[in-house]
């Protein structure tokens, strides 16, 4: 595809290919594309003119879900596009709208039961700018649930949402809500209370678990090995991309630096378990 900007990688289950998200013009639209973990069978999913479609994930039967500008709405705060989940078939077809949310939402995965977590941006009841908190949801739009910091100031963002394998855990990067969505990368125990920060294990305590506005470098992209031992990306040298391995006890690893290429979205090219389809 040459030069453009790569992005939001997911590793297939069995890990024999991935979906990602690339733009290659400045002014151009971001569109979805997979291949082969050997770099063979390239084939763009999504080729709109006009919406931009990015953080992809699969979901277990196979379709995958997605953010997309398709609602065509703008934010109600700032004249930008607003993108929503969405829905779509393997071979990019029958795309759908599984979102009835009128702002942002970011960064869909997959639990190991098979519902959708993400991050919305919720402004009823809410001030102008928080919050956005974790929520799940099933993979044909239904049950929308809050999870996690959907009535806390702070942190104001919670992106980058992982379930922790083997456990009903989740890590999280906790950003401020205008700035680079990078921060304090935290395990959060949701069985503690759905609004109770004790219920945050802080791996970077360099920064605040309370987060709130402008940071501009710090880690982000965390991608749980176990509930002890994280890979994260951090631009905090130079805002250049780095990886790390980071774990509870305050042990840090540099992993990966390249010094051409900033590095983001570490993940573990190896099968996972598919969880149920719901």
């Amino acid at each position: 595809l040459g030069e453009g900007v790569y992005r939001d990688p997911d590793l297939f289950w069995d890990a024999g290919k991935l979906v990602f998200a690339f733009k290659g013009e400045p002014t151009g639209v971001t569109s979805l594309y997979e291949v082969g973990i050997d770099g063979r069978g390239l084939r763009r999913l999504t080729a709109s003119e006009t919406f931009s479609d990015f953080q992809p994930s699969y979901l277990p039967d196979g379709r995958i879900t997605f953010i997309s500008t398709r609602p065509r709405a703008l934010v109600p705060c700032f004249n930008s596009g607003v993108g929503t989940l969405h829905t779509m078939n393997p071979d990019g077809k029958q795309i759908r709208s599984i979102s009835a949310n009128n702002v942002n939402e970011f960064d869909p995965s997959i639990l190991p039961d098979g519902r959708i977590i993400y991050s919305r941006w919720e402004y009823v009841d809410k001030t102008a700018l928080y919050m956005q908190s974790l929520w799940t949801m099933s993979p044909d739009g239904r049950m929308e649930e809050a999870l996690f910091a959907n009535n806390l100031p702070k942190p104001t963002a919670l992106l980058d949402a992982r379930a922790v394998p083997g456990s009903h855990q989740v890590v999280a990067s906790l950003t401020p809500h205008n700035g680079q969505p990078v921060g304090a990368i935290g395990l959060i125990d949701t069985a503690r209370g759905k609004n109770d920060l004790a219920a945050v294990f802080n791996f970077t305590p360099e920064y605040p678990v309370e987060m709130d506005q402008g940071l501009r470098v710090g880690p982000c992209d965390p991608w749980p090995l176990s509930e002890d031992d994280v890979l994260m990306s951090n631009n905090a040298i130079g805002q250049h991309g780095i990886i790390e391995l980071v774990d509870r006890f305050g042990h840090r690893e540099l992993v990966h630096c390249d010094p051409a290429i900033s590095c983001y979205a570490p993940m573990l090219v190896k099968p996972r378990p598919r969880p149920p389809v719901v």
